[in-house]
């Protein structure tokens, strides 16, 4: 698979791995802090998910503040 995402409990979610071939598509569908998020939402039958809710928390960190909350 070329577009798999980490999932929690079923809900996609960080991180998402891209294959080379999706960088040009992501790359022209980037804007702002929402990076890929369009393109994903376009592909969504393409994601495959890894369930990872049983060894890791989802947590989206952007900024050093989000980071601070976790520590």
């Amino acid at each position: 698979a070329s577009l798999v995402a980490a999932a929690y409990g079923g809900e996609r979610g960080h991180p998402v791995l891209f294959g080379r071939e999706h960088w040009a598509g992501i790359a022209a569908s980037a804007a702002g802090d929402r990076g890929a998020r369009a393109y994903l939402k376009e592909h969504a039958c393409a994601v495959e998910l890894v369930e990872c809710g049983d060894i890791a928390q989802a947590y989206d960190i952007d900024t050093a503040a989000d980071l601070h909350h976790l520590e």
